[in-house]
């Protein structure tokens, strides 16, 4: 009789320990997490995320790799300069949005070619997917309302030459 009273007052005590510590199921989810979901079924966001726990979207929390740490929700191999949302120039942390130091998560800076743009930390040809004017002969992206480079939508530029004058990014 002493055991069966000591195994149900277990019972009812571990029970309530469980009820405490573990969090209600569905908690985390993709619509109320930013960051990820970890085993306890608790969102880790922002400075809370570390090397044990990285992810974004309310997915199932990583565990990031030797040489690498979490940055923004992911991943990264940490580069020569430290932790950098930018680029390493050598030792130096750059914003990595310039075309002669171009990247992003630490990595090394990348010098863009003479005819490709640095967009979001990565080296691109100018097009209709990140121009909103006119591509020059070099490359770069122009506003396309000038007479002597006008377009629209990332396509090459046009001369209107001395007749027509540009409109909208059309020679009319």
């Amino acid at each position: 009789m002493g055991r069966l009273v000591v195994f149900l007052f277990c019972a009812a005590a571990c029970e309530q320990r469980l009820q405490l510590v573990d969090p209600p199921p569905g908690s985390c989810t993709p619509s109320n997490c930013s960051g990820c979901c970890n085993a306890r079924n608790t969102c880790v966001d922002g400075a809370d995320q570390s090397e044990a726990a990285c992810g974004t979207a309310g997915h199932v929390c990583s565990t990031c790799g030797a040489g690498t740490h979490c940055l923004n929700g992911e991943c990264v191999v940490k580069g020569s300069c430290g932790i950098c949302t930018g680029c390493c120039f050598g030792s130096i942390c750059r914003a990595g949005n310039d075309t002669s130091t171009c990247g992003k998560n630490g990595g090394v800076c990348a010098n863009c070619g003479i005819t490709q743009l640095c967009i979001a930390g990565v080296c691109a040809t100018c097009g209709p997917s990140n121009c909103a004017g006119c591509c020059d002969s070099l490359g770069r992206c122009l506003a396309g309302d000038d007479d002597l480079e006008c377009g629209v939508g990332g396509r090459s530029c046009d001369f209107c030459g001395t007749t027509k004058t540009c409109l909208g990014g059309v020679c009319r």
